[in-house]
């Protein structure tokens, strides 16, 4: 039989991208066509069936244009924003890589190392990081999210490949996170099209240390050899000194090698019903590159502590938790500074910083809220929980100083829903298991809260409404922030009796969500409960504590 040849699939050149037009046509385009149809029937969003695998195509395509045109100064940046480069210009800044973006051929494969690797043998599904692993698939436990070895076409197993390497879990001794750890959170600003989506999001070259001059494996890790970081075989840790700073959107932790089928017809891709396959397994080795010391993503928010005298940046991970209103301001506008009094903090992902500082130089006058789309998988080590997305408004305002006053309000916000929930969980003990002692000198119920009925903050019957308490709330928060926008717009010095009737509002609200988490769980015929005097008082209680004008309050409760 002649030896098989094969032109290699190229990601700089193939139509593999799933994209939805203004129209509502779907469509695969290469990447320098995100620009294509901009004045007619502009691209809106990437498309394809799995919301992790949307994410990681918006954070491919803004990886190429950082590292390709990313512009020199504030005024370029502007520029393109406003006039963006054409197809044949991505093109050709594109062309200047191309040959770090192979899948497939002799030379340098996309995120694959170069040498032998000499690992275990998967289907090509466990690229999805939701897909069982191996331990669960010995044992047969795979219950809930139930294994696929369906193959996957070139398009499907890049974008699958990529998204693996981006949100790489500690899979194991040797297995290595990805340059943020497992499970990162990503914040990216949105736009009206793609163009403006992934633009908004794009640093200076400065700040990246510069752009790719050509194909160079200190950026595109896989155009080398490997640095490969088990330490009995002359292994070594990648700090960012080590490499350029570019490598951080293209880290490649894991050690995998697309293993491609061009004699077997695999039938239809699993995921692109309209692809053939081509890939049906991988093959997969421990330590890869292992990424120490003080990487910071560009795309993902961070926690900072200063631990045996040195600074830590902990990224921030793509729980439930994380998406939140309550954290909000860590997402979207605090950026605490280190020093030596303060050992710990937190920073916005540098896209948002970035954005706000250049939507700050444009000329002033009334701004849109824009919006942030946050997302990442939960993970507990190598065992995926769930996946994340969310959308949340950030706001541009034209002075620091109202800036951080409304940051204040926001957070004075949030911290009142903590209180709310903690009123409520205090007085769901009282009512489930409480015993009514005496008074004291105020008047006010003594308890006995030892009983073996007595809930705490574990116990689902509490924990149930305590989660609520957030949901519910989230788009009456979002609405009082817009208020407190337009206020501080109107006016920098706004009334405190305006500002009462803000605070007001918002402790009513959250006044009257509790009470009704607190009825929902007390029994309908008081009669009938088995301590009628405790769940008389709890309530009492309840109402007292959660009043909106209680002097317990403090700072907005009087003028």
């Amino acid at each position: 039989m002649p030896e098989h040849t094969q032109k290699p699939y190229n990601l700089l050149r193939e139509q593999w991208l799933p994209v939805q037009r203004k129209s509502g046509k779907e469509e695969f385009i290469a990447p320098h066509e995100i620009t294509s149809q901009l004045e007619d029937d502009p691209i809106i969003t990437i498309r394809t069936p799995r919301p992790d695998l949307d994410a990681a195509a918006l954070q491919f395509l803004i990886a190429l244009l950082q590292t390709t045109i990313a512009p020199e100064d504030g005024d370029q940046w502007h520029d393109l924003h406003e006039t963006p480069p054409s197809p044949a210009t991505l093109h050709a800044a594109f062309e200047t890589i191309i040959g770090a973006f192979n899948l497939n051929g002799d030379g340098p494969r996309f995120m694959q190392p170069m040498e032998d690797i000499g690992g275990s043998v998967c289907p090509i599904t466990d690229l999805w990081i939701n897909s069982p692993g191996d331990n669960t698939r010995k044992k047969n436990s795979d219950f809930f999210i139930k294994r696929t070895e369906e193959p996957m076409s070139p398009a499907a197993a890049a974008l699958s490949l990529f998204s693996m390497q981006t949100n790489a879990y500690g899979g194991g001794p040797g297995y290595r996170t990805s340059v943020r750890g497992g499970g990162p959170l990503t914040t990216l600003v949105l736009g009206d099209t793609l163009w403006d989506t992934l633009w908004n999001n794009v640093l200076l070259a400065e700040e990246v240390g510069g752009k790719a001059s050509g194909v160079d494996a200190a950026i595109f890790p896989w155009c080398g050899p490997t640095r490969q970081s088990n330490a009995k075989k002359g292994g070594v840790d990648t700090r960012p000194e080590d490499v350029h700073l570019l490598q951080v959107y293209w880290s490649m932790p894991w050690l995998i090698k697309l293993q491609e089928n061009p004699y077997t017809d695999l039938g239809q891709c699993g995921l692109y019903t309209t692809h053939l396959a081509r890939y049906q397994t991988f093959e997969k080795s421990n330590y890869g590159t292992n990424y120490i010391g003080r990487w910071k993503h560009p795309l993902t928010p961070y926690r900072y502590q200063t631990k045996s005298k040195q600074l830590e940046f902990i990224s921030q991970k793509g729980s439930s938790r994380s998406l939140r209103y309550s954290n909000w301001p860590s997402l979207s506008c605090r950026q605490s500074k280190h020093n030596e009094e303060e050992a710990k903090g937190e920073v916005i992902a540098a896209n948002v910083g970035h954005f706000y500082l250049r939507q700050s130089e444009l000329s002033h006058g009334e701004r849109k809220p824009f919006q942030m789309f946050v997302f990442g998988y939960e993970m507990d080590n190598a065992k995926t929980l769930q996946w994340n997305q969310g959308k949340v408004p950030i706001w541009i305002f034209d002075d620091k100083e109202a800036h951080e006053l409304f940051i204040n309000h926001a957070q004075s916000l949030i911290d009142t829903a903590a209180r709310y929930e903690d009123i409520f969980y205090h007085s769901a003990r009282k009512l489930l298991g409480g015993k009514v002692t005496g008074k004291d000198a105020k008047g006010n119920a003594t308890w006995d809260l030892k009983g073996d009925n007595v809930p705490d903050r574990s116990s689902s019957i509490v924990q149930g409404p305590m989660q609520a308490l957030w949901d519910d709330t989230e788009s009456r928060y979002y609405d009082t922030l817009s208020t407190l926008k337009a206020l501080l717009d109107a006016d920098e010095d706004p009334s405190q009796e305006t500002i009462l009737e803000i605070y007001l509002t918002w402790r009513t609200y959250l006044r009257d969500i509790i009470t009704s988490y607190f009825d929902a769980l007390a029994p309908s015929d008081l009669a009938h409960a088995q301590d009628v005097r405790a769940a008389t008082f709890a309530r009492k209680e309840l109402q007292r504590q959660s009043n909106p004008r209680g002097k317990s309050w403090g700072k907005y409760t009087t003028v």
